[in-house]
């Protein structure tokens, strides 16, 4: 008894160490699907809230991507969050990425305000 509360007692919980969350993981190009898919309905309906869809939807993306990225530049500086991770992306392609989705998000959001006014 006098171990176990020298560690913290009862309700102390070891740290855990986790890879990549497997729901942003899955997430992630889950909502750029959707996303996609909204897109390509506001090709063929040419209906405004398909654009606002697209948008919010690729708000989504952009906010796991972010959390994929924070992780991932934890593992690169060696935190304990992302020990286990046996991912490796270069940071050339993780940087083109994250320029290409914000370049999308202003694109898809003049396109969206656009079609909401013509």
């Amino acid at each position: 008894m006098a171990a176990r509360t020298a560690q913290g007692g009862l309700f102390r919980h070891p740290t855990k160490v986790t890879p990549f969350p497997l729901l942003v993981t899955v997430g992630h190009p889950a909502a750029a699907m959707v996303g996609l898919a909204a897109w390509v309905a506001l090709l063929v309906t040419g209906r405004s809230w398909c654009a606002w869809v697209a948008f919010a939807a690729l708000v989504v993306v952009i906010i796991e991507g972010f959390m994929l990225f924070t992780r991932w530049l934890v593992g690169q500086t060696g935190g304990r969050h992302a020990k286990g991770t046996d991912e490796v992306f270069p940071a050339t392609a993780v940087a083109v990425h994250g320029i290409a989705a914000a370049a999308t998000l202003v694109l898809v959001f003049l396109t969206a305000i656009r079609v909401g006014t013509g």
